[in-house]
């Protein structure tokens, strides 16, 4: 979750695609890549661009997210 008034952090160029919903920013890496999206997301928190991460599989809200690309009022995104 980014830090309220944040831009969009640059991403690395491992991250494969991306979607922003409000403060959260869903990267999507290759498991490979997971010891670096630690490392990543640490920085962001270190420099006080994030206040916290989460690193899990893709689930089908992910997928559902990236295809539709529309929020509902509870902040998550909808059809």
């Amino acid at each position: 979750m980014l830090v309220p008034g944040m831009e969009t952090p640059l991403l690395p160029e491992w991250v494969c695609r991306h979607t922003r919903v409000g403060h959260n920013l869903i990267a999507a890496i290759d498991r490979v890549d997971g010891p670096c999206g630690i490392g990543w997301a640490e920085e962001l928190i270190g420099q006080g661009v994030a206040e916290e991460y989460a690193l899990g599989a893709t689930t089908l809200e992910d997928v559902y997210i990236r295809l539709t690309g529309h929020v509902s009022a509870d902040g998550h995104r909808e059809g």
